[in-house]
Order: C-alpha cells, then structure tokens, then sequence
C-alpha cells in the first residue's frame, strides 16, 4: 500500500517538473541567464531527465539528451526569490539530487544574488559527491545561502558541492548539518580536486 502512494507521488512531482521546461530567462549585459525563482524551477534544474525548451528552428534540437543536459549545466542561472526546499522526509527519503553529476558536471554559472535556499534535504549515504551540486568543474558560483541543511553522503560531502575543480566561488554561505559516511567532508566544498 505504501509503495503505491510513493509512486503516485512521484509522479505527481515529475508531472510539475515537466511543465517547467520553459524556464524563463533574461539576457543580461548580452548574456543569456535562466531564472530560478521556486522550489520547482531547482528540482528542474536537479533532474538530469528534463531540458531547456529551445525555439523550433534551434539546431539545438537535434542534440541527443546527453549534450542537451552538458548544454543545461553549463548554462547561466540567476536566483530571484528566496528558495524553501522543505519536504516530508517520508515523501522522499532520499531528498533533493544534486545538480550535476560525475559524468557531466555543472560548469556553468549559478549567481545566488543573496536569496537564500532553505532547508535542503539530502540522505544519499550510498552515494559520492553530494551536496546542492554534485560535481563542480571551471563553473562561477556566486552569492549563494543555504540556511538549515541537512545532507548525508558516503564520500566527498558539502553543503554546497560534493567535489570541485577549477571552479570559482564565492560569497557564499552554508548553515546546518553534514554528515560522511566514509571520507571527504567540508562546510562548502567536500573535496576539492587539486592540480597535479
């Protein structure tokens, strides 16, 4: 009976992450910039199953849904509004995916502006490189608040990235809990991968 309930969830979630995909955006001193303004407009950007909307004639239509998710976490993200992630824990007993991945990781830019994203929830501690994103690589993090976290992973843990290279960051902010199972744990940054 349970089992039900989760899936009906679940894609009750996924059915307004779709909607989504129509983000809006604003060109800024000639660069293009999405807007994140909601709850549901982060877990778009978590989910490596939905994309950018591009207009018909973009020959960026024709991309298969790996370059197409390369394009979206290497896009520009500007934060508009404070972000409350709160959930039921038995909702979702993993919490939030961090955006990017090991294989393709976020090397775009997320400017936080100040606003705040409160009450992240992740409980992956199977699982490497977690926090709000997954793997940094050459990407410009800016201005970014998290308030009353609570994130556990196996290996490479921080509030804001689980692993980092190259990146830039700054101005920003990590309040709450973290916990690693194995190894590799920072307030901001898990691991930080070094220069040989």
């Amino acid at each position: 009976m349970f089992k039900k309930k989760l899936l009906i969830l679940s894609t009750i979630i996924f059915i307004t992450g779709c909607s989504n995909n129509d983000i809006e955006k604003k060109i800024i001193d000639g660069k293009t910039y999405y807007i994140i303004d909601s709850k549901e407009d982060l877990i778009w950007l978590s989910n490596p199953n939905l994309f950018l909307k591009f207009d018909t004639s973009s020959s960026q239509n024709k991309l298969d849904d790996e370059d197409k998710l390369r394009f979206k976490w290497s896009a520009n993200y500007l934060q508009t509004n404070n972000i409350d992630l709160k959930t039921k824990k038995e909702e979702n007993t993993l919490g939030f995916m961090p955006i990017g991945s090991k294989r393709i990781p976020f090397s775009g830019t997320y400017n936080g502006k100040g606003y705040s994203i409160s009450n992240l929830y992740i409980n992956r501690p199977e699982q490497d490189q977690i926090g709000l994103f997954s793997v940094l690589e050459n990407c410009t993090l800016d201005s970014i608040n998290l308030v009353n976290i609570s994130i556990t992973g196996k290996t490479s843990v921080g509030g804001l990235a689980g692993k980092d290279h190259k990146s830039l960051i700054s101005n920003s902010h990590v309040n709450g809990t973290l916990k690693s199972e194995d190894f590799f744990l920072g307030g901001l940054i898990g691991e930080k991968k070094m220069e040989k």
